[in-house]
């Protein structure tokens, strides 16, 4: 059975997660970079957006993999 902290932990790791993205300084130049080579069709905002939450369901998914044992193949399905 999994683990009784298994529903704290999951949504912690993607807490982490979502904001580790948000902190970090490459991810920020990288969106800009972004910004200007598409002349601002996709925002700063949207991308940052994006890879935060892409991030935090990684880390969530992953986790949960880890607690419960449940096969890679059962994702990818």
């Amino acid at each position: 059975p999994p683990c009784p902290i298994a529903g704290f932990l999951v949504p912690v790791a993607m807490l982490i997660g979502y904001y580790i993205v948000k902190a970090e300084p490459a991810v920020q130049v990288l969106n800009k970079q972004v910004a200007d080579v598409t002349g601002g069709s996709i925002s700063e905002k949207t991308m940052m957006t994006g890879l935060s939450i892409g991030m935090a369901l990684s880390l969530g998914f992953s986790l949960f993999r880890v607690i419960t044992g449940l096969p890679l193949m059962a994702f990818l399905l």
